[in-house]
């Protein structure tokens, strides 16, 4: 799990210290990224969004013109960059910590957009203890899961486009050139 383990930060990618394979982010996930941000955006409003990593879809999202922007990061140095980041964007609004722990702040309020780019581990756990809780009516929420292998379980209610990808540095987490960019609106029939 990298949620204890710190970060080396460079231009194009985000890894794990001490093990350069074990990437976080890598630039070539932009198009992806892209397309995230433009689908959890469709309806404007209010954003929520788990991981600022390079802060790749966090300018896609703000370049929509939302409402507000909420953004939760785990990792200090990547939360100073987010700080850094959102100086000049009075509608963006950082908060560092864990989402799971913050969960009783963060379903305080309702989103038009959610975005889950983070550990994928904890992915049922977000959407049970987050999502659920917090997307407004006819709210989407997308999720990084390049694959498209419905760690959520929503078989029917996913929509997707397919993002093709050239040019993939070789790495530990995805190797192929077609990537999912997956997304629920709701509400859903679960």
């Amino acid at each position: 799990m990298t949620r204890d383990r710190e970060v080396v930060i460079n231009s194009d990618n985000i890894y794990i210290a001490g093990e350069p394979d074990k990437f976080v982010m890598m630039e070539w996930e932009t198009p992806l990224m892209k397309k995230h941000a433009e689908v959890v955006t469709k309806n404007g409003g209010d954003i929520l969004e788990i991981g600022f990593g390079m802060g790749i879809s966090s300018n896609f999202i703000h370049q929509s013109g939302v409402k507000s922007h909420t953004i939760i990061e785990l990792k200090k140095d990547i939360y100073q960059k987010a700080l850094e980041w959102s100086k000049d964007k009075p509608n963006v609004k950082v908060i560092f910590g864990d989402w799971f722990f913050l969960a009783p702040l963060i379903i305080l309020n309702k989103y038009d957009g959610i975005f889950y780019d983070a550990d994928c581990s904890n992915l049922g756990l977000f959407k049970n203890k987050i999502v659920d809780k917090c997307i407004k009516e006819f709210g989407i929420f997308s999720f990084f899961d390049p694959k498209l292998s419905d760690v959520y379980g929503y078989r029917d209610n996913i929509k997707k486009e397919l993002v093709i990808i050239n040019d993939i540095p070789k790495n530990l987490y995805h190797n192929e050139k077609e990537c999912w960019c997956p997304w629920v609106e709701y509400p859903t029939n679960l």
